[in-house]
């Protein structure tokens, strides 16, 4: 929402957004930068020495907002390797890094690094409350519920993710099924090193077998894959994947 505001466009001339993913490969990296800058995409099998010619003639003299998100990579001399590439621009630019490592932003990082705060406790039981009932249900405004939800939103600790992915396991659930839940997330979230990815167990753990089993197709298709299209197919109670063209 903020490199899409229209003041950002009064501040910058070129405005990029970069997914860099686990891999961060310096070629690859820079072909997406072009992409972005230009709309459109390199020739294949280009070098890397010219496709930093094209990287320079994009940003030459322009003031540009590169934001490259979700980057991994904690090595840094492959990074001090891409700030060099993207030197050439006007002053006042800014590359602005999304990660989930802390070390990362340390070694990428000239101005300090910023951490997003969780939600607060009455917006994490809102955001429960959206997801797991319909509006103005009467479960919502169940007193007991409400108590579970409320340890429920404790343990997850503002993390919307989380919250969100609770939230559809509750989906039209029992009382009952609300303290089994409530019991589960304190098992999963006690390993903190683990991350969200417990939470999503979670949810997956309550799928019906052929979704499971969509899932695990999914798996094997490389991250950050386009697909040509999906659609939620209520009938089948899961989504629907079309096969890109040949």
């Amino acid at each position: 929402m903020v490199f899409n505001d229209e003041k950002l466009g009064d501040h910058f001339e070129l405005k990029m957004w970069v997914c860099v993913s686990a891999k961060f490969e310096l070629k690859v990296i820079v072909e997406k930068v072009i992409e972005a800058a230009t709309k459109t995409k390199p020739e294949r099998d280009l070098q890397l020495e010219t496709l930093q010619h094209h990287l320079r003639d994009s940003i030459k003299g322009k003031k540009y907002l590169l934001v490259l998100d979700d980057v991994w990579n904690d090595d840094p001399e492959k990074w001090r390797n891409l700030r060099n590439l993207l030197s050439g621009g006007a002053r006042g630019g800014w590359i602005v890094i999304t990660t989930r490592s802390r070390f990362v932003a340390e070694i990428t990082g000239t101005e300090p690094h910023h951490n997003l705060r969780g939600l607060s406790g009455s917006e994490s039981w809102s955001l429960l409350k959206q997801t797991a009932f319909k509006e103005a249900s009467r479960e919502s405004n169940n007193s007991r519920i409400e108590a579970i939800g409320m340890e429920i939103v404790d343990k997850c600790k503002g993390v919307p993710l989380a919250l969100r992915a609770i939230g559809k396991v509750l989906y039209k659930r029992t009382e009952a099924e609300w303290v089994k839940v409530n019991k589960n997330v304190h098992k999963y979230l006690t390993h903190e090193e683990e991350g969200i990815m417990p939470i999503l167990k979670l949810s997956y753990d309550h799928l019906p077998s052929h979704l499971k089993q969509c899932f695990a197709y999914c798996s094997l298709v490389p991250k950050d894959t386009s697909f040509f299209g999906a659609n939620v197919d209520p009938a089948l109670d899961g989504l629907r994947v079309c096969p890109a063209p040949k």
